[in-house]
C-alpha cells in the first residue's frame, strides 16, 4: 500500500465510518469484486500484478502484518531475525506467505496494454531510492506505528464511532468480545504505546528482502494508484479482486480482517488484541499514506 498523486473525489471528505451497506455507484464507491481466496498473503495495496491469477488474503505488507502484531503484543523488536521466524513459523502452520514490491515509478502503459489484450513483460525498472520496496506498508512501518500513538485519540473516535454503527454486521467478533470495545481499543493503545517506532528495527526494500530469503512469494504491482475506499472485508475465504478491478479501471484497499487475525491468532497473539491492533494500524497507515500527503481521507467500508 504506497499511495500517489490519485486526487480523491470530494464526496468521500470526512467519511471514515464502516458501513454495512452495497457499495454506492452514484458517488463513485468502487464495487467489491470478489474472488476465491486461494493464493499467497498480499498488500492491502489496490494496484494489480497481472501475472499472478490466484490472490491471496491482503493485509498490510503481506504476511508482516500478522509478524508485526506478534512484535507488538509480545514487546518485542521488529527486526531481521523476527520478521524471518515469523515468515518461517507462518509456513510451518500452513500458510501461503508473501509481500509485495510496488515500482516507484508509474507503469501506465503496461496497464493500457494489458486492458487492451496485450502481453506486457514483467516489470524490470528498479527503485531509484534503494531503501525503498514501493510497498508503503513496509516503507513506513515506524512511522505507521508513530502516527497510531499521535492519533491516538482520533483514530479510537473513529473506530469506537464505526463500531457502534456495525455491531451487528461484526457478527461473531462482536458477540465474542468478552469487554467492550471501547477498553479493548484501550488495552491495545497501551501495546502500542509500549512498543513505540524505536523498535521497528527494519523497514522498508529491507525488510521485503528479508521475507523474500524466507520463502514468501513476491507480488510485483504495477501502475498509478487509484484507490477511492479502503475496505474492510469480514467474508471467509475470498477477498478482493485488484486485477479484475484495474481491467475495469476502478481501484480499492482492502483488508481481510478474518485472515489477518487467523494468522495473528496461529503466532500467539490474542485475538481482541488482533482485531484492534489491524484496525489501528489500518486507519494508521491511511493517514499516513493518503491524509497526511494532503489528500482526502478515503471512506473505510465494511463488506460482509
Amino acid at each position: 500500500m504506497d499511495i500517489t498523486e490519485t486526487p480523491i473525489s470530494n464526496e468521500f471528505m470526512n467519511s471514515h465510518q464502516v458501513r454495512n451497506s452495497e457499495p454506492k455507484k452514484e458517488i463513485g464507491i468502487p464495487e467489491f469484486l470478489e474472488t476465491p481466496n486461494t493464493g499467497s498473503a498480499r498488500c492491502v495495496d489496490g494496484r494489480p500484478d497481472f501475472e499472478i491469477a490466484e490472490k491471496g488474503p491482503q493485509m498490510l505488507g503481506g504476511s508482516l502484518h500478522p509478524i508485526l502484531l506478534r512484535a507488538i503484543y509480545t514487546n518485542q523488536s521488529f527486526n531481521e531475525s523476527f520478521v524471518k521466524e515469523g515468515i518461517t513459523e507462518l509456513q510451518t502452520l500452513g500458510f501461503k506467505v508473501g509481500i509485495h514490491r510496488g515500482d516507484l515509478h508509474t507503469h501506465t502503459e503496461k496497464i493500457s496494454q494489458h486492458h487492451a489484450g496485450k502481453t506486457h513483460e514483467p516489470q524490470t525498472t528498479k527503485n531509484n531510492e534503494k531503501s525503498k520496496s514501493g510497498c508503503g506498508a513496509a516503507d513506513e512501518t515506524d512511522k505507521i506505528i508513530a502516527k497510531a500513538i499521535e492519533q491516538k485519540a482520533e483514530i479510537t473516535r473513529r473506530l469506537k464511532e464505526t463500531y457502534e454503527a456495525n455491531i451487528e454486521t461484526f457478527g461473531g467478533f462482536a458477540s465474542g468480545f468478552a469487554k467492550p470495545f471501547e477498553q479493548i481499543l484501550a488495552e491495545t493503545y497501551e501495546k502500542i504505546g509500549q512498543f513505540g517506532p524505536e523498535k521497528i528495527k527494519i523497514t522498508g526494500e529491507e525488510t521485503i528482502i528479508t521475507a523474500e530469503k524466507a520463502g514468501a512469494a513476491v507480488e510485483n504491482l504495477e501502475g498509478n494508484h487509484a484507490e477511492r475506499v479502503a475496505y474492510v472485508n469480514l467474508k471467509k475465504n475470498i477477498t478482493y479482486d485488484t486485477n479484475e478491478s484495474n481491467k475495469q479501471g476502478i481501484q480499492a484497499f482492502n483488508l481481510d480482517l478474518l485472515e489477518a487475525v487467523e494468522q495473528a491468532e496461529a503466532l500467539g497473539v490474542d485475538k481482541e488484541f488482533a482485531i484492534a491492533a489491524s484496525l489501528i494500524l489500518y486507519q494508521a497507515t491511511e493517514m499516513v499514506l493518503v491524509e497526511e500527503k494532503g489528500k482526502n481521507p478515503l471512506p473505510i467500508l465494511l463488506h460482509a
